[in-house]
């Protein structure tokens, strides 16, 4: 989230507002598969004041897996930058595997001490340990159930792969991945402005 506030902060120096959506709700009362995540993405960006200059859609690895669904359903966006997000598994075994993994995630996410889950997940190679931050941490515990939900409907395994459908995207699209986040939080504000 940190990494989030400076790069909203960044944009907001160039006038360019920012809002944060909270994919959590979208799973509080049922199960949401991908595909009908972005038509509700969509519906609820299109009810909203537009606060800034233009709508671009930003999502980062599992929200850039949500957010090219959202795109390939059309909604409100004029461009959209996609950060470290797989179009989806065309291998059926890797799929079934990653099912698997994101399943034993899930239970952990329900089971365990939340603590010692986040230190868990965060102790992965792909995200460097990330530090905890007390606050983001126990609003995150409050979602727990959500975000176990997550790890089931929204897995890479369960993703149709989307490689063949995406020259479908009609606005600017910058699909980024890299380890710099500085540079990756350059490349966008360069993008948006």
């Amino acid at each position: 989230m940190a990494d989030w506030r400076d790069l909203a902060g960044r944009l907001a120096t160039q006038g360019i507002a920012t809002r944060a959506v909270d994919l959590w709700r979208f799973l509080e009362c049922e199960s949401v598969p991908m595909p009908e995540f972005g038509k509700r993405l969509n519906a609820d960006a299109e009810g909203e004041v537009a606060r800034g200059r233009k709508r671009i859609l930003v999502g980062y690895s599992m929200g850039g897996r949500l957010a090219l669904h959202a795109l390939l359903e059309g909604g409100p966006w004029e461009a959209a930058v996609i950060i470290s997000a797989n179009p989806g598994l065309r291998d059926a075994a890797e799929a079934s595997a990653r099912r698997g993994a994101d399943t034993v995630w899930a239970t952990q996410a329900l089971t365990m001490a939340w603590p010692d889950f986040l230190t868990k997940w965060n102790a992965q190679t792909i995200l460097g340990g990330a530090i905890h931050d007390d606050r983001e941490d126990r609003k995150l515990m409050q979602r727990r159930r959500e975000i176990a939900r997550s790890f089931v409907d929204w897995s890479l395994g369960n993703q149709e792969p989307l490689w063949e459908k995406l020259s479908a995207i009609q606005i600017p699209t910058l699909r980024i991945a890299g380890e710099n986040e500085v540079w990756l939080a350059e490349q966008i504000a360069g993008f948006v402005s």
